[in-house]
């Protein structure tokens, strides 16, 4: 692990500390051994307090944007924060030992099979090839594949998807809890579960719990982050503000399901992030507290 996983894992561990102990605080003000770990959390230093604060202001101001201002808001939107923060985490943890893995910046790997992948922002990937295949896994994030004409075919495992390939380009990207595979040039087969799919250029898979789609999509979308653009058509917001915040240095937290699943449309510039997401908030009327480092909420006014 790298001197910047360390420090970007230290500062989403003080977060949820944080969160943590707010969210305590704010169901029972007299708890008394909160408040001891919140003195105790504050007395560590200056980074301990300025996230702490960061974090408790953020939290009440996104009390405001709902309309039944209640404590049992606050408490559920702290109940979002915590578990936002434990699975920002959790890619940490299951990817910091990846052959290749990315932070806030793209990376070109060039392979064990002499194949290219560029690797996107937040993004992590084992090489498996060996004498008799070229195989890699998508543990996180997403890769543009650029595929040599070979013997031996080209597998990705994503998730549960499984994606081969001989000589061509195709993009795999892990968004949410979904696996999205499009295609530049050739041809690919994917596999998910019980539905084998062959796609040309110009077509993307999107396999799911809920299902599997495919439709067409215009070669120059596929993989546009290379070209620090987001194409939202195909996307919720949930998962737009998931894609921008991979460039951030802590999780975007969209707190409101219904704001979260509501279909986006068009393009933002990625190259200045924190720009992006402020647009994407305020496209859809919402409300951004910024704790620049540590986290992003998005909530519903």
């Amino acid at each position: 692990m790298t001197n910047r996983d360390t420090s970007e894992e230290a500062k989403r561990r003080r977060a949820e500390e944080a969160a943590n102990i707010l969210r305590r605080l704010i169901d029972n003000p007299d708890d008394q051994t909160a408040q001891k770990d919140r003195d105790e959390f504050l007395g560590r230093g200056q980074a301990e307090r300025r996230i702490y604060e960061r974090i408790k202001r953020g939290l009440l101001a996104a009390k405001q944007g709902y309309r039944d201002r209640n404590r049992r808001y606050v408490f559920v939107m702290l109940g979002v924060v915590l578990a936002s923060l434990f699975l920002a985490m959790e890619p940490l943890r299951q990817t910091h030992l990846a052959d290749h893995r990315t932070q806030s910046a793209m990376q070109t790997v060039a392979l064990m099979s002499g194949d290219i992948v560029m690797l996107d922002a937040s993004s992590a990937l084992n090489d498996n090839t060996d004498s008799d295949k070229r195989a890699v896994t998508l543990l996180a994030g997403t890769g543009f594949f650029d595929v040599q004409s070979d013997r031996r075919r080209f597998i990705v495992a994503a998730g549960k998807a499984r994606i081969e390939a001989l000589g061509t380009r195709f993009e795999v990207s892990h968004v949410g809890e979904d696996v999205i595979v499009s295609v530049e040039e050739g041809l690919v087969e994917v596999s998910y579960e019980n539905t084998v799919r062959q796609l040309a250029a110009g077509y993307q898979f999107r396999s799911s719990a809920r299902g599997s789609v495919a439709r067409a999509i215009a070669t120059e979308d596929v993989a546009s982050w290379r070209e620090d653009r987001l194409v939202l058509d195909g996307l919720t917001f949930g998962e737009a503000a998931e894609l921008i915040g991979r460039r951030l240095a802590g999780p975007v937290i969209v707190v409101g399901g219904s704001l979260a699943r509501d279909e986006v449309a068009g393009i933002v510039d990625l190259s200045q992030p924190e720009n992006a997401l402020r647009t994407l908030a305020a496209s859809a009327g919402a409300g951004l507290i910024q704790a620049s480092g540590y986290m992003a909420i998005i909530y519903a006014k």
